[in-house]
This record gives structure tokens, C-alpha cells and sequence, in this order.
């Protein structure tokens, strides 16, 4: 075998050890995207049951109660969350636009809510309440999102 022949196969092995280990990266970064889209879909998940569970203890305190939520994502500039309580299906809505990704979470409410009301979560603005207001003529409790 001569010297050629060893430099030829020498190059061969770099050739592919570098091209297992450009595949195993490419690999690796398309698992890290799709873990980051099911973490950020998991954790608005978690916040519309939080959410839910906050309307039912607002609303079991009555009329002027009111709890204080936070975005369960930081948010960078262009990100929003548009949180929504749908009073003509009962349903908290939450819309989300992050990392330019869109993702939207319903959930159900054991409590009517007999009126629409939003806000929409930014960089700057990252605090809401959720609050229970009486109204007289009707003698419904109305919970409703407060910026």
C-alpha cells in the first residue's frame, strides 16, 4: 500500500466522521425547536386551567373580588397573548403569538361569564385581572378580565 492510498482513505474517514456528526447537530437542533413548541403549548395549557380555577375562586368571593394573573411566558418584543372570556359559549380563550409561532388553548368555565371581555398580554404588559363585578339589573355577578 502506498503513501497515496493511506492519504486517500485518511480523507475518506474525515469525510464521514464530519458528516455523522453535521447529521447528529442537524439532528439535535430540529429535537431543541420541537421541545421548545411543546414546553411553550404545555405551559399555555397549564395557564388556562389556572385560569379557570381563578374564575371559579373570584366568582365564589363575590362581587368586587378580584385576583391578579401573570403571563406564565416572558415575552419578547413582538410576542402577545390574547386572553379572552367568551360569555356566549363559556369558554377562556387563549390566543398566543410567540417566537413566530401561534398557538390556542380553550378551555371550558363552570361559571357564565354573560359577557365577552379580553386583554392582550405583551413585552410591557405582562398583568391582568380577572375580576367579579355585581350587576344590579340583571342580579348576575359578571366576571370579567381587567388590564
Amino acid at each position: 500500500m502506498g503513501r497515496g492510498q493511506i492519504t486517500i482513505d485518511l480523507l475518506f474517514a474525515i469525510t464521514l466522521v464530519t458528516i455523522t456528526m453535521l447529521s447528529l447537530v442537524s439532528f439535535a437542533v430540529s429535537e431543541r425547536a420541537s421541545a421548545t413548541v411543546l414546553d411553550t403549548g404545555a405551559k399555555l395549557k397549564v395557564f388556562s386551567v389556572e385560569l379557570r380555577d381563578a374564575v371559579v375562586k373570584a366568582y365564589s368571593g363575590g362581587g368586587g373580588f378580584r385576583l391578579k394573573k401573570v403571563s406564565p411566558i416572558p415575552l419578547s418584543a413582538g410576542d402577545n397573548i390574547t386572553v379572552s372570556f367568551d360569555g356566549n359559549r363559556n369558554r377562556i380563550v387563549i390566543d398566543a403569538s410567540i417566537g413566530g409561532r401561534k398557538y390556542r388553548v380553550v378551555q371550558n368555565s363552570m361559571i357564565p361569564f354573560h359577557e365577552n371581555s379580553t386583554v392582550v398580554l405583551t413585552q410591557n404588559n405582562t398583568e391582568f385581572w380577572v375580576a367579579v363585578v355585581y350587576n344590579q339589573t340583571e342580579g348576575l355577578l359578571h366576571v370579567r378580565l381587567e388590564p
